[in-house]
């Protein structure tokens, strides 16, 4: 009798080590045969703009880090003190939890937010807007969940399941929703079309952090996470422009920034481990690829300084590297201009009159000379009874009307006057107990922040 049942089982665990190493050895071929990144475009001087970039209106803050992705207002004049009974124009309790950043499109401001997911409750997520003068709310958008998430353990419950921030032409809304695809909306939140983005994970199953942008007609979403592609749809119809596929794209968070070089060529910019990618917005093609200092993973967005683009990442060290814009195919390693160790996990920083600004997840306020990486300043601000959480800093940082505003998660938003020599902060705080990790948006004299319970207006 013992050995017809000892047979079984032999066959019984041979048949799932065979399937084991089947579905593992499938995965490891589809990588391998998959390129590192996409082909290279044939080179062709381009002596007129590609295409209609979109401008978005002066007051607006219409995607992640406000207009263009620079992280800056150009006309804003919001507060730089508040309390609750001290420039506080409104607070409402939001239907779920997220790091996704509000966007102000017009009167509205818009919020995407996710509940469930990390337990019994199914994931649900809502994309809910909400008119910027008086916080009432307009409208709210609930899109089916179709696929499954990755599960809410390890780095994902750092930012869950509502990390990509919407982003608007004035006509449509777009928003990406992880494994269940992209959705655009209509300015009174009727949804006008979805698409597939991919239902993948990246070895670590940290989620999707990326933000979709519009550049003219197109939809841009780094898809990483879902495909392993760069993916660009029509903004009307929602149909599949290009696809750009790449095995070095797994671990790339960033969202990518379009930009005009100085010989008039659009250039879409993506940090991805050990390398930099500059991208056809029109064809998703390589423009140029540079391998740079990037280890592990790569998190936050580009900035532009001139003809040169600031990339930061990487892990267990981080890394801020400058490489110059308008190049072609591979470029060599000595094209990098600059690198420093003096650099960011998580959030982005920003580039001003010729100077480079950030503040690390680790709450490190640091400027530097954006052609050289020389360093004005690095100052430790001052976050404790933060560091229960991993990462103090997650939301990048901001300026408008000469002052900088640096979010972190609890200990309050840091306000300090841009310059070259760091000014003493003043710290203002909201919402006991709730995490702030969402960059905040401006418009007007307004400031909009977002933390894991409520939206947020201080205004002038």
């Amino acid at each position: 009798m013992r050995r017809p049942i000892v047979a079984g089982i032999v066959v019984v665990v041979a048949l799932i080590v065979g399937a084991t190493f089947y579905f593992v050895g499938r995965n490891a071929i589809r990588r391998a045969l998959t390129d590192r990144r996409p082909p290279v475009a044939e080179y062709a001087p381009q002596t007129a703009p590609e295409g209609t970039v979109f401008t978005p209106a002066p007051t607006d803050w219409p995607a992640f880090r406000g207009p263009g992705g620079t992280g800056i207002s150009a006309t804003g004049k919001p507060p730089t003190e508040w309390a609750a009974d001290k420039n506080l124009a409104w607070r409402v309790e939001l239907p779920g939890s997220g790091a996704s950043s509000p966007i102000v499109v017009g009167n509205l401001v818009i919020v995407l937010a996710y509940s469930g997911g990390t337990g019994k409750e199914p994931l649900a997520r809502t994309i809910v807007a909400y008119n910027s003068e008086s916080g009432k709310q307009e409208w709210e958008y609930r899109p089916e969940t179709t696929h499954t998430e990755d599960a809410y353990n390890g780095f994902l419950t750092e930012h869950g399941y509502a990390s990509s921030t919407p982003a608007s032409d004035g006509k449509h809304i777009v928003a990406m929703l992880g494994k269940s695809g992209v959705v655009c909306l209509s300015m009174t939140g009727k949804e006008l079309w979805r698409a597939a983005t991919g239902t993948m994970s990246a070895n670590r199953r940290w989620g999707s952090a990326a933000s979709p942008i519009i550049v003219g007609d197109l939809v841009v979403v780094n898809a990483a996470e879902e495909a392993r592609a760069l993916m660009a749809f029509d903004l009307a119809t929602g149909q599949h422009v290009w696809k750009s596929e790449g095995a070095a794209l797994e671990l790339s968070y960033g969202t990518p920034v379009l930009t005009r070089n100085s010989k008039g060529e659009d250039e879409l910019l993506l940090g991805v481990p050990d390398e930099i990618w500059s991208i056809h917005p029109r064809t998703g093609k390589l423009r140029w690829h540079i391998n740079a200092p990037l280890p592990g993973n790569v998190s936050p967005s580009p900035a532009v300084a001139n003809d040169l683009v600031l990339i930061q990442g990487g892990y267990p060290s981080t890394t801020l590297v400058a490489a110059p814009l308008g190049g072609n195919g591979k470029l060599p390693a000595d094209a990098i201009r600059w690198q420093t160790g003096v650099a960011s996990y998580v959030p982005s920083g920003l580039v001003h009159d010729g100077h480079f600004y950030c503040v690390t997840d680790k709450g490190l306020a640091v400027c530097l000379e954006a052609a050289t990486g020389a360093v004005k300043y690095q100052e430790r601000l001052d976050i404790k009874g933060a560091e229960s959480r991993s990462k103090p800093v997650y939301a990048s940082l901001v300026l408008a009307d000469g002052h900088l505003y640096a979010v972190t998660r609890k200990a309050g938003v840091f306000v300090y006057a841009v310059g070259t020599s760091f000014s003493k902060p003043s710290v203002m705080k909201l919402g006991d107990g709730e995490d702030f990790s969402a960059t905040p948006a401006i418009t007007g004299n307004s400031l909009f922040l977002r933390s894991d319970k409520a939206l947020y207006c201080v205004r002038r």
